[in-house]
């Protein structure tokens, strides 16, 4: 009994420590960009073309290493949390930062890879354009994830709810990715292979084969 409360005490300063993590990356973003910001939160808006070189050259800056420690760190996080709810209730912190590597190589990966097979059939702005929004789209996607997160492990609200809210979010964060990937590919039907060849592979794919590592890695063999 006392080890499971020590066990449940650290799994909620680890959530406390990455919201607080986030929170404070958001704050720095919020002060150092502030108009990228802004063009992230309009982001939203799919059918919106923003000419602006702001958008341009999606390259490796403080902005976006700042969206992707939010992106990865919140994603390990629910993942840890899913697999301590539902497979082993003994994962800790070390099991934490497992994960948060596995996502982030993974991500990293997929990154390059979606720009590589992009800019085999398309012009440079037609990419730079999808990346920032689909950027934008999983970013805000994940800071969603963070909070519902925080309130199901600091609040006494009912948890049917709060999956519902899970659920809810993971639905409009499919539907604006698909929408983003019709609006992209809907003049191009010539390329309709290359759509299926990027949800399957670049979309799917990674977050199987994410699972598939932490439950082969930590489950039967540890």
């Amino acid at each position: 009994m006392e080890e499971w409360i020590f066990r449940s005490t650290i799994n909620s300063d680890l959530v406390f420590y990455i919201c607080y993590f986030n929170l404070l990356i958001i704050a720095l973003l919020n002060q150092a960009f502030p108009k990228k910001i802004n063009y992230m939160l309009n982001n939203l808006f799919i059918y919106i073309n923003f000419k602006t070189s702001i958008n341009k050259h999606f390259i490796i800056d403080p902005f976006n290493i700042g969206s992707f420690l939010i992106i990865s760190s919140s994603l390990s996080l629910f993942f840890y949390k899913f697999f301590i709810k539902f497979i082993d209730s003994s994962f800790n912190q070390n099991d934490f930062i497992f994960i948060f590597l596995i996502i982030s190589i993974t991500l990293i990966f997929r990154f390059f890879l979606v720009k590589s097979i992009f800019s085999i059939f398309s012009k440079i702005d037609e990419i730079e354009s999808y990346l920032v929004k689909n950027q934008s789209q999983n970013t805000l996607f994940c800071i969603s994830i963070l909070v519902l997160i925080f309130i199901n492990e600091y609040s006494f609200i009912n948890k049917n709810l709060i999956i519902g809210c899970f659920i809810s979010v993971f639905l409009i964060w499919v539907t604006f990715n698909f929408l983003l990937i019709y609006r992209y590919i809907k003049n191009r039907e010539n390329e309709f292979l290359y759509l299926i060849f990027y949800l399957c592979t670049v979309k799917i794919s990674p977050w199987v084969w994410i699972y598939h590592s932490i439950y082969e890695t930590r489950i039967k063999f540890l």
